[in-house]
């Protein structure tokens, strides 16, 4: 009976290290993903924000003045984006790109849908204009 004692308690006490060792390197991990993170928004490239704001600018211009978007989606996609300025940039390539699939199969509610998105991003975003 003393054997399977030891035994069980030995099983027991080897669980237990592999439980408290999980639950250490677990929290080792989420603390450096944490930290990871904070870099990331300690890292914003002022500089680098400006330059895409005034390239995108510079880019829309004839759009916001002649209703021109031909070219549109492949001058945006040329431009650098900055992390800050991600989801703008994507959703601006999406919309000139939903514009232009519109045009192609003379499909207004692309061309509509495209628009509205657009029109939903210098609302967010107003120094597009």
């Amino acid at each position: 009976m003393i054997g399977a004692n030891s035994t069980k308690f030995f099983i027991l006490s080897i669980l237990t290290s592999l439980l408290i060792s999980g639950c250490i390197g677990f929290l080792g991990i989420s603390e450096s993903d944490n930290q990871s993170r904070n870099a990331n928004l300690a890292n914003s490239n002022p500089k680098l924000e400006n330059e895409y704001e005034n390239n995108l600018k510079e880019a829309l211009e004839p759009f916001w003045q002649e209703n021109k978007s031909a070219g549109l989606r492949d001058r945006i996609l040329e431009l650098r984006a900055p992390s800050k300025y991600l989801k703008l940039h994507l959703d601006l390539v999406l919309a000139f790109d939903l514009i232009e699939q519109g045009q192609i199969n003379a499909d207004q509610a692309k061309i509509e849908e495209g628009l509205e998105k657009i029109s939903q991003l210098r609302e967010e975003y107003p120094w597009l204009d």
